[in-house]
């Protein structure tokens, strides 16, 4: 999986596999959980005003009440409305980044072409994977107590529900993460790939070019204070050096991309600012 595996299993011992099969144990129960919530809302308390649900955006476009509806309120209708239908020139969807849509689309291709199902399953997978990593990530560095307390703490967060829900953030973390490896373990293809999918997948994601441009910057120090003759041009021949500067490139590659996309797509690379003005946060 893009160069991590090496140091990934190295990383790995027999308590960490116990921390991650209670992680994905976890995982599958809140999945439960939620969806017993669903099921008991649906044919127990249906939604009784049908009339302000057909004035609002929903899942399924057309038809009844489903299960789904309640799993895909909020932006889930959108994504998997983009992920079926795509982008639309004037379409207020476009507000939305499209990596995750496009995940969602080849994951319903897997599964036989039913959309509902790959929203259903993928959050789950894409959210353990991200919370295995943060849980790794914390653990090389400050123990293995501090890593179990942190991902606790990120699981206990209400904003937590969205991570078993057809939004972006499930995506999004996980490709935080192996960003945040690539930089620690100093790989730069799974930084390069993250850093080029992170401007795609949401409009904050272009904002790891501040991390990685001290990450750069830092290294570059480094050498130079190592040298024995310091000048201005060995400080900015050492920061050229250092070896997660072509990641930079690749983040900057990734947005030049989304709005190549969008003017292909809609004819306006600047689409989503012009559907942005329609939300009010």
């Amino acid at each position: 999986m893009l160069g991590i595996e090496k140091s990934l299993w190295r990383w790995i011992d027999a308590g960490d596999w116990k921390v991650l099969r209670g992680l994905a144990a976890y995982r599958l129960g809140y999945w439960f959980l939620c969806w017993l919530i669903i099921y008991f809302v649906s044919f127990r308390l249906p939604i009784q005003d049908l009339s302000a649900y057909s004035a609002h955006s929903h899942w399924p476009p057309s038809g009844k009440v489903k299960p789904i509806t309640y799993f895909t309120n909020m932006d889930g209708e959108t994504y998997l409305w983009l992920a079926k239908y795509g982008y639309r020139p004037g379409d207020i969807r476009n507000a939305f980044y499209p990596a995750w849509p496009l995940l969602l689309r080849a994951a319903a291709w897997v599964c036989g072409g039913h959309l509902e199902a790959a929203a259903v399953v993928l959050p789950s997978i894409l959210s353990w994977m991200g919370a295995a990593l943060f849980y790794l990530l914390v653990r090389r560095r400050w123990g293995r107590s501090i890593g179990i307390a942190t991902v606790i703490l990120w699981l206990a967060f209400p904003g937590a529900v969205f991570f078993v829900t057809p939004h972006s953030e499930p995506l999004f973390f996980l490709l935080l993460m192996v960003f945040w490896w690539g930089l620690e373990t100093r790989r730069v293809l799974p930084a390069a790939v993250a850093g080029f999918l992170l401007p795609m997948a949401r409009p904050i994601g272009a904002l790891v070019l501040w991390p990685l441009g001290w990450d750069v910057l830092e290294e570059g120090w480094r050498r130079w204070r190592q040298e024995p003759r310091r000048t201005g041009f060995g400080l900015l021949k050492a920061i050229w050096k250092s070896k997660m500067i072509g990641v930079i490139g690749w983040v900057l590659v990734g947005w030049v991309v989304y709005f190549e996309l969008m003017t292909l797509w809609t004819g306006n690379p600047f689409a989503a600012f012009e559907a942005e003005k329609a939300y009010l946060n």
